[in-house]
């Protein structure tokens, strides 16, 4: 089965500061060595202001990239609505759809393995 590609952009990631989403990921992922994961993160937000793309052409998910492998969020996922998650503000490009609030606190968790709840 095909996964339908999100051309249109009508869904949106919810973004994140940098420093916010890694104080969410070492809470949650206590045994990873924070600063590895901190240079990774740091590399694909960079890839993904660069302009890297997925293999199959869409932008890559910095966020999922981090954790698993340089792909896009249906890639990495196997979803195609992101609005439950987030992604690097620095990462999402000024013509990028935001999501005007973050995910719900209870959304269900993908790659990184994190619970969702607001940075405040």
């Amino acid at each position: 089965m095909a996964i339908k590609k999100n051309r249109d952009r009508t869904f949106r990631f919810s973004p994140i500061s940098f420093e916010d989403y890694v104080a969410l990921h070492a809470e949650a992922n206590r045994d990873e060595n924070e600063r590895a994961f901190r240079q990774r993160l740091k590399e694909a937000v960079e890839a993904k202001r660069a302009g890297q793309l997925c293999e199959c052409g869409e932008p890559i998910w910095a966020i999922g990239s981090a954790a698993a492998h340089y792909a896009c969020f249906t890639c990495i996922t196997g979803e195609v609505d992101p609005s439950n998650d987030y992604e690097i503000d620095a990462a999402l490009r000024s013509n990028e759809p935001r999501s005007i609030s973050p995910p719900p606190v209870d959304a269900p968790v993908h790659t990184t393995q994190h619970r969702r709840r607001r940075v405040e």
